[in-house]
């Protein structure tokens, strides 16, 4: 899978984009050119040219239809197999258009019972839309081939009324259903699969009578033997036109045979409560039909039935981790113990102690423990008192309301431990939202077996302090730990455990930054989520979300995730917490785009959720404001900002210590000082002594902490502790990532030094994919002159060069050495490193004499005895003894030796400029020989 995203999702249709590679013939002759090709390919021993629509690959066609071609094609982005559908064109823009529109509809639309529609656009003129590949059989293949009962055959074409009642809900209408068009999956789950017709509603002119005055302009679309009289008559046509179909269809797959249009005779195959409710579905006039498809499923349903206690007792949810379940006598109320789950971690003595740490910390427990107690009693009274739910409900929300009590274990042992109040406070804003155990997102009909329950639940514990990072083990050692449970959880076929355990797995792949691993684990999560699993969708979504704007900085590929992550999140009211986040990260990206409004709404909308999930999430409503208050700022409203970081002072329960935390930042401002006159020591001591004056007084994860750590980094970098420098980049990257947001200007900073450290360490992909990033935010925010900006230009170019990207290199350091010169003038030692990657670049192409003046100029401008300079020397002795000039160049390479021998861990080094001298001093050059 490539490490980045070929193409953007702009929310309009292209002109012509996504236009097959190679120069296709016309898409209805695409298979027989293609198996040309293939059967060519093998002839000569050569490899196939892949044909590819935007960032899908074509693999085989699986059918044709009156509506156009269904292909399997391979997602190069998220690493999956789709289905990819092309509609007939019939040469009008405005349905072009149409049903572009109408397909980005489809995409926002999720339900079990309807297939996902991921993509839509444009190729050669004719409108494609990606969907999920599914393997099974139509439901017409399906009846004929298994011979299902008539109770299973009402029980799909249920299933599919649910799923069109989705697709009408969103405004859409599908206009060709028939058996054909709906799927059996292998899952055993029914989904309507063919949308080639799909248009809005329309708003139809009805007569009096109900009926719907006839069209003349308009030609039929459909399948006539299941088309409603208004749809075979042109129309205006709206839901009720699929309701007749849909009860074509199910008449038809209970009694063998299509019901006459004139009026549907009795049959005994039908009982009368079916028939009739068939019979009004086909109604002449579409004001005698059924209101909605919803009605119609109801009706065809069988009759429900109040659920029965059982007459033992209650079920209760258990006591602690693990704890067994327990039967509450019939006498008392079978809700009492419901909720003394929390009792045995909020104990009188854990109260005190987290009161230690903060009146509020206390506070926010117990807000929390509160809104737990009363999902619990909740999940119980709906089936003990209420008898609104069936007892089957009970598990899977005792099992949620469970792993919530497992988190605030977690939260309450590292709140105890945590190095300041600030990080306490950070730790509980981790804390979920219990309310979200009493949604239907939770009944999930995937229970693993009584005997799987106990090791399931020790693994799911097991995800969550790898998560939280209980252990304080780095993400690498955590990653390996993950993957494990990931394996077992695959061998146990536990779908929920096999979910959370690639949620582990990409949250640690994004902490290290490993964008392209994140992007696929999350993918692989977002496909399994596909068999109805509405929290894991939604998390997967929130997940390529923050990818591509927090790694990528991909603000149209962002946005792209956050319109479906909205979209999922519309139907779950209930995940207030995900809401609130998407907001705030919707707000940073509008801030980078510079719509400053809208900004400014999200984020002011992202702190309000925050409180009212209360005092445990006040960390992440001061993280939101702190973001606000920047961009008041930015705007020129001191004032508001001001009143904005008093807020966030209270949220945060301190007065902040100005004296303190200026010690702080002084002593990283006289370390940077020391490093730049040489006294690395000084300078190491000093920024440490900066470092724990801010961790005490801003918590371990603040912006001026992450920027102390660039400094460090800095620090280590110079002294040529390479993988101590490492450490304190990424460490830097992370906390002002966090802090501040993913185009925070100080990221900046950060990103520069991580990708200088992995150019150092010869990591040049992770280098480049750094410097990339930190140039995608200098775009957004800084001016094209900018020397900031040139210089992110010039590191990219450098190490695109290590990777062979030699015109791309030479592109960006030759803009990068013209806007400096024209900012900074032609004399200043800004431009030194940016000459010395040039003068790289060109000697690898062999442009020697335009290399030398730069390498020369480079060299004395450096600071002597720096790393850089020893680079620039040994670069410059390599062009002078290809010049001829051996001497010169022998005494350029014993001086940067000479750097290198004064660093720590530069041995391998040593020796390679030692056999470099070695090779110059016995070998003729290749001028040499060519003289």
């Amino acid at each position: 899978m490539a490490e980045r995203p070929q193409g953007t999702h702009t929310g309009a249709p292209p002109a012509s984009g996504g236009s097959l590679a190679g120069g296709p013939p016309p898409l209805d002759s695409l298979a027989e050119q293609l198996a040309l090709e293939r059967v060519r390919a093998r002839l000569l021993g050569e490899a196939p040219t892949p044909r590819r629509v935007d960032r899908f690959v074509l693999e085989r066609r699986l059918g044709a239809g009156g509506m156009g071609t269904v292909w399997s094609a391979f997602d190069e982005r998220l690493d999956r197999t789709i289905a990819l559908k092309f509609l007939r064109a019939d040469g009008a823009a405005h349905d072009e258009a149409r049903a572009f529109a109408e397909g980005q509809s489809l995409a926002k639309l999720s339900h079990p019972n309807v297939i996902p529609v991921y993509d839509v656009g444009v190729c050669d003129g004719r409108t494609w839309i990606a969907m999920e590949f599914i393997p099974g059989r139509t439901l017409r293949r399906w009846i004929a081939e298994e011979r299902p009962s008539p109770r299973a055959i009402l029980a799909a074409w249920v299933d599919a009324g649910r799923g069109l009642a989705a697709v009408h809900a969103a405004g859409l209408v599908h206009r060709d259903l028939k058996p054909d068009n709906v799927m059996m999956g292998d899952d055993g789950r029914v989904r309507l699969i063919d949308f080639g017709l799909v248009t809005r509603e329309e708003q139809a002119s009805t007569r009096p009578d109900g009926g719907a005055g006839p069209r003349t302009d308009r030609a039929f679309v459909g399948t006539p033997a299941y088309a409603a009289p208004e749809q075979l008559a042109g129309a205006p046509l709206d839901a009720r036109c699929d309701q007749y179909a849909f009860c074509v269809c199910v008449w038809e797959a209970l009694c063998g045979a299509r019901p006459q249009r004139a009026a549907p005779r009795r049959t005994r195959a039908l009982r009368r409560r079916l028939r009739r409710a068939l019979a009004r579905g086909l109604a002449e006039r579409p004001g005698d039909r059924h209101p909605s498809m919803l009605a119609l499923v109801r009706a065809l349903s069988p009759p429900s039935r109040r659920w029965i206690a059982p007459a033992a007792g209650a079920l209760l949810l258990g006591l602690a981790a693990g704890a067994s379940l327990e039967l509450a006598r019939p006498a008392d109320d079978p809700c009492a113990a419901a909720d003394r789950g929390v009792d045995a971690l909020w104990t009188r003595a854990r109260q005190r102690a987290i009161a230690g740490r903060g009146d509020d910390l206390r506070r926010g427990v117990d807000d929390w423990t509160t809104r737990w107690r009363a999902s619990a009693r909740a999940a119980c009274a709906a089936v003990h008192v209420e008898r609104l739910a069936p007892e089957s409900s009970l598990t899977p929300r005792k099992d949620c309301l469970q792993g919530h009590l497992d988190d605030l274990a977690l939260a309450l042992d590292l709140v105890e431990r945590a190095a300041s109040p600030v990080d306490a406070r950070r730790l509980l804003a981790k804390l979920g939202e219990p309310g979200l155990c009493m949604s239907a997102a939770v009944l999930a009909p995937d229970e693993p077996a009584a005997p799987l329950r106990p090791r399931i639940g020790a693994l799911t514990r097991e995800l969550s302090r790898l998560r939280w990072g209980h252990d304080g083990r780095a993400a690498t050692l955590r990653q390996v730990d993950a993957i494990a449970v990931f394996e077992e959880a695959t061998q146990l076929g536990h779908a929920p455990l096999i979910g959370q355990a690639l949620l582990v797995r990409a949250g640690l792949a994004r902490q290290l930054g490993a964008a392209a691993e994140a992007r696929r684990l999350y993918g692989e999560a977002l496909d399994l989520a596909q068999g109805g699993a509405p929290l894991l969708t939604i998390d997967a979504l929130l997940g390529l979300h923050a990818v591509a704007l927090e790694l990528d900085v991909d603000l149209e590929q962002a946005s792209w995730f956050d319109d479906r992550a909205q979209g999922a999140l519309d139907r779950l009211p209930e995940a207030k917490q995900r809401m609130a986040g998407l907001l705030v990260e919707r707000g940073r990206r509008r801030a980078l785009r510079g719509e400053s409004e809208q900004a400014a709404a999200d984020l002011r909308a992202a702190a309000e959720r925050y409180a009212s999930l209360g005092p445990t999430q006040d960390y992440r409503r001061a993280a939101a404001l702190r973001s606000l208050a920047e961009l008041i700022r930015q705007r020129g409203d001191e004032a508001e900002a001001r009143r904005l970081r008093e807020a966030i002072r209270a949220l945060e329960g301190r007065a902040l210590d100005e004296s303190r935390a200026d010690f702080g930042r002084k002593r990283i401002d006289d370390a940077i000082a020391s490093l730049e006159a040489g006294d690395a020591a000084t300078a190491e001591a000093l920024a440490r002594e900066g470092l724990d004056a801010l961790v005490q007084e801003t918590g371990s994860d603040s912006l001026d902490v992450g920027n102390a750590h660039v400094a460090l980094a800095g620090i280590y970098d110079a002294a040529g502790d390479l993988e101590a420098a490492s450490l304190h980049a990424n460490l830097a990257d992370a906390m002002i990532r966090d802090s501040g947001g993913p185009g925070h200007p100080d990221r900046l900073y950060a990103l520069s030094a991580l990708g200088t450290v992995d150019f150092r360490l010869r990591r040049f992909e992770r280098s480049a994919a750094a410097f990339e990033r930190a140039l995608r935010i200098a775009e957004a925010l800084l001016d094209e002159g900018a020397p900031l900006l040139n210089h992110c230009r010039a590191n990219l170019g450098e190490a695109l060069h290590e990777l062979g990207r030699d015109r791309e290199a030479e592109r960006l350091l030759r803009q990068a050495l013209a806007g400096l010169e024209q900012r900074l003038g032609p004399r200043s030692t800004e431009l030194s490193i940016p000459r010395k990657a040039l003068g790289a670049v060109l000697t690898a192409r062999g442009a020697l004499d335009e290399a030398r003046p730069l390498l020369e100029r480079a060299r004395d401008d450096l600071p002597p005895g720096s790393l850089e300079q020893a680079e620039t020397r040994l670069l410059l002795a390599r062009v002078l003894v290809e010049l001829g000039e051996r001497d010169a160049g022998v005494d350029e390479a014993a001086a940067a030796r000479a750097i290198f021998a004064a660093m720590p861990a530069t041995e391998g080094r040593l020796r390679a400029v030692d056999a470099w001298i070695h090779e110059a001093t016995t070998h003729r050059t290749n001028r040499e020989r060519t003289q």
